[in-house]
């Protein structure tokens, strides 16, 4: 039995009429207790109201209603008077829903302090002192949060009455009434509806006036009854005609409660009520709900959706209460069904669908946090095409709602001939047709229709894979599942694009159906309309067969390699070659470079070290002497490695070298060999410079241009170092022999001052064009010592001299140290020379002269 609870007094305490008002009040707790008793439950108990709500203006706070419960763990009842609030709710998760718990409880609370007057009962002293009076029962309201992400709530406070689960959605900012749970449940061990945690641990038992209502009490203790009039004791079902007395439906078993058991059996008799059921439900007939009816399962009343009343309804709060199952087990390979059916007749009746009629949809409808008039995705059958009798071509299109929207958008479309439109409801122009927006008026070729990707700007198809794995596009037939293959690999950088079958080749066309470049099966390539003989063939019809472009500022540039390895490198020199200059063209070969025509006839090489070949490969030919350029030739006088130079205004060569061999090497200048005769290349003389046999000669000749010329030796040198002059020498205009010649002569000596005589001993002399040298020894008697002494001499060949320095030159006396040295100048009156020294001594001595001068 539960406490029953008294007023209380202490000792020789003087009571006051309050106290004994306080007493009186204490019954009502008293009165409590009894009931706990009578409605004796190990679950907590909503007596009535205590509904969460949300506030006016919604919030993250929630009210409670007026109301009574009783907490089963602590004894007590919660009592509220008039709306409570508000209840704060912790702020939602920015990522994941969570369900929350409302609770309450009952907190005792002393009050009233009043001074109260004590008497000693051994003295009989008063003395007085405060004290609380009364205990007032206030309620108290907490949400405990639940976890993000979780389907369960949180398990409820100890000594704490749940009255509702709150679902807080992510990132909400108001808390409403269809986020609210409250206490549904009639009975205990009845589940609450939508609760997922101790769903049972609270049931609303309602007042007795309510719960006559629920049964309606209209019976008499004999157990007949009259026709919707209520006595105190007996339970009716129904009203008017179809109300069934007790007598007839026992309607409750041992524990009072009213069960599917006692109440089947009346179901047939009973029209047009309300029913509901708790536990298990067993009819051994078909349940048929009429037209304009409807039924509900896992709740107490249809909801509206897209503006509509579905006539039948499976709402649950957790998977299980809101799955449907449909199964057939049978031992055969026949499925179970879901059909939709659509006719444009009554009920029963037959009238043929029309095209575009729709045949039936599935639609995902969702709570937008106002009502359920809003939907994310569906599928639905449309008839696609004129139906007939046993011909009923259709469709299938898929929505989606795009963020922003109430409303879903077609997507996707199956259609009566197979065709697949992804982004085109209409017409799709091929087996698959993705489409993103209108390419214009365009329609893909029937040859490559089954799958069509079309876009109003840039498209493209993606072909996504690890790095370390190959996304490929295989060409298959009947003979080989992968004839052709594009491929590419992320790690090692390759894309693939050829034939994968022995045999196979590559074509590339343009403009229509022309071939540009082929692949043949061996690997040789063809550029243009041709057969490729090469490994790499290139065939144009213009000019231009084939060009090299880069963005690079240094130019483009091809590279020629041997098992990786760089050979030859050819293309913009800048690219290629250290001081490089943007537009002129570089030749690089890692070994040199060689020159051939006319076939393998090899031309000319550029050897490693840079030194030039033409007609060797090697620079000098075959290692021997030094040169930086080398040319080579046969030992013929027409073909022989012969070098020319011109102007480009005339056809004639300036200078001609001619190598046909040791002993026929030739310089022409102004004239040429034209491989017969040697010819004159301007009007005028030519010449040539000559080693003939052992003979070196300077050749010359005077002829029109492009005379045969016949040469003339104006010098020759043989290997004795004899120089034969055939005509004459010219030097300074002299010409003949007189310009080059030497010999001896004995001079007169005419003496002059401080001599007593004079002896010409030996004179030699040389002319060279016009300076004569002489080179003269004489002796000289001088008669006075110490004293200048000079002699005139005269000249081996005239000079007409003019002045004293048109002659020049010295003497020397012998080897007597003791005697000067002198000069000799010339002497224009006589045409001599005038020869002055000075002598220490008299007598004889040696004088040696030399001096040169200027024929005049």
């Amino acid at each position: 039995m539960a406490e029953v609870a008294v007023a209380r007094f202490e000792a020789n305490e003087i009571a006051k009429s309050t106290d004994f008002t306080f007493g009186e009040d204490q019954n009502v707790e008293n009165l409590n207790a009894l009931w706990e008793d009578q409605w004796f439950s190990a679950d907590d108990i909503v007596i009535n109201g205590l509904d969460a709500q949300q506030r006016g203006t919604p919030s993250m706070n929630v009210d409670i209603t007026a109301g009574l419960a009783y907490c089963q763990n602590t004894g007590k009842f919660a009592r509220v008077d008039s709306t409570f609030g508000p209840v704060a709710v912790t702020a939602s998760d920015p990522a994941d829903a969570r369900i929350d718990v409302l609770e309450i409880r009952v907190i005792e609370n002393d009050y009233d302090s009043q001074q109260r007057a004590y008497k000693d009962p051994s003295t009989g002293d008063i003395s007085y002192q405060n004290v609380n009076t009364k205990t007032k029962y206030e309620l108290e309201a907490q949400v405990v949060a639940g976890t993000p992400a979780s389907e369960v709530a949180p398990a409820r406070t100890a000594g704490w009455i749940k009255i509702a689960e709150i679902t807080v959605g992510a990132a909400v900012t108001t808390i409403l009434d269809a986020n609210i749970k409250n206490v549904d449940s009639g009975r205990s061990t009845e589940a609450n509806t939508g609760w997922t945690t101790e769903t049972s641990d609270t049931f609303r038992h309602k007042s007795f006036p309510a719960m006559r209502d629920i049964f309606r009490a209209k019976h008499s203790e004999a157990g007949d009854h009259d026709i919707n009039t209520i006595n105190d004791t007996h339970i009716d079902w129904g009203t008017g005609a179809n109300q069934v007395s007790a007598v007839d439906v026992p309607i409750a078993d041992a524990g009072g409660y009213i069960t599917g058991t006692e109440v089947e059996t009346a179901l047939a008799e009973i029209a047009g009520q309300v029913f509901t059921f708790q536990g298990e439900k067993t009819f051994s007939g078909g349940l048929v709900v009429s037209n304009g009816a409807g039924a509900v399962i896992g709740h107490t009343a249809a909801q509206t959706t897209l503006g509509e009343v579905g006539e039948f309804q499976l709402l649950g709060t957790s998977g299980a209460d809101s799955l449907a199952v449909v199964g057939r087990f049978s031992a055969d390979a026949n499925h179970p069904a879901l059909e939709f059916v659509k006719s444009r007749a009554a009920i029963g009746g037959n009238t043929i669908v029309q095209d575009d009629d729709g045949l039936g949809q599935i639609v995902w409808v969702v709570d937008d946090g106002t009502d359920y008039g809003s939907w994310a995705a569906g599928i639905r059958a449309i008839v696609d095409g004129t139906p007939g009798a046993n011909d009923t071509p259709g469709r299938l299109v898929f929505a989606t709602t795009p963020s922003g929207s109430a409303a879903g958008v077609d997507r996707v479309g199956i259609f009566e001939d197979g065709q697949v439109g992804i982004g085109i409801l209409t017409s799709p122009d091929g087996l698959l047709h993705v489409h993103s927006a209108t390419a214009g008026a365009v329609a893909a070729a029937g040859d490559a229709d089954e799958g069509v990707f079309e876009s109003g700007g840039n498209g493209g198809i993606s072909i996504l894979t690890p790095n370390a794995s190959t996304g490929n596009l295989y060409f298959g037939s009947p003979a080989d599942a992968g004839g052709a293959i594009i491929s590419y690999n992320q790690s090692g950088a390759l894309m693939r694009v050829g034939s994968n079958v022995t045999g196979g080749q590559l074509r590339l066309d343009y403009a229509v159906g022309t071939e540009g470049l082929r692949i043949g099966s061996t690997g040789l390539v063809t550029i243009g309309p041709a057969t490729a003989g090469a490994q790499l063939e290139v065939f144009s019809s213009s000019s231009l067969a084939l060009a090299l472009d880069t963005s690079n500022t240094n130019g483009p540039y091809m590279t020629f390699e041997e098992g990786g390895t760089n050979r030859a490198l050819v293309g913009a020199a800048a690219a290629i070659i250290t001081g490089g200059v943007d537009g002129d063209l570089g030749l690089r070969g890692e070994t040199g470079i060689l020159f051939a025509t006319n076939g393998d006839n090899l031309r000319g090489a550029i050897t490693s070290a840079g030194s030039w070949g033409i007609g060797t490969l090697t620079s000098p030919h075959a290692g021997v002497g030094m040169a930086l350029l080398s040319i080579e030739g046969p030992n013929a006088s027409t073909s022989g490695p012969h070098v020319q130079f011109s102007t480009a205004s005339d056809d004639h060569p300036l200078l001609q070298m001619r190598n046909w061999a040791h002993d026929l090497i030739a310089i022409s200048f102004d004239a040429y060999w034209d491989g017969a005769a040697d010819k004159s290349s301007d009007a005028g003389s030519s010449y040539r410079i000559l080693k003939a046999s052992d003979l070196f000669e300077i050749d010359y000749d005077v002829e029109a241009a492009g005379d045969t010329i016949t040469w003339n030796t104006g010098f020759s040198l043989n290997t004795s170092g004899l120089v034969d002059i055939p005509v004459s020498l010219s030097v300074n205009a002299i010409t003949n022999d007189t310009g080059l010649a030497h010999g001896t002569y004995t001079p007169t000596v005419v003496n002059i001052t401080n001599i007593d005589s004079s002896t010409p001993l030996k004179s030699f002399w040389s002319r060279v064009g016009n300076i004569v040298h002489v080179a003269a020894r004489g002796e000289v008697d001088a008669t006075v010592g110490a004293t200048t002494t000079r002699f005139r001499m005269t000249l081996p060949v005239s000079s007409n001299l003019a002045t004293a320095d048109d002659l020049t030159g010295v003497c020397q006396q012998g080897s007597d140290t003791s005697n000067g040295s002198g000069v000799a100048f010339g002497d224009a009156t006589n045409d001599e020379a005038d020869v002055w020294f000075y002598a220490s001594s008299i007598g004889a001595r040696d004088v040696y002269i030399v001096f040169q001068y200027e024929v005049i």
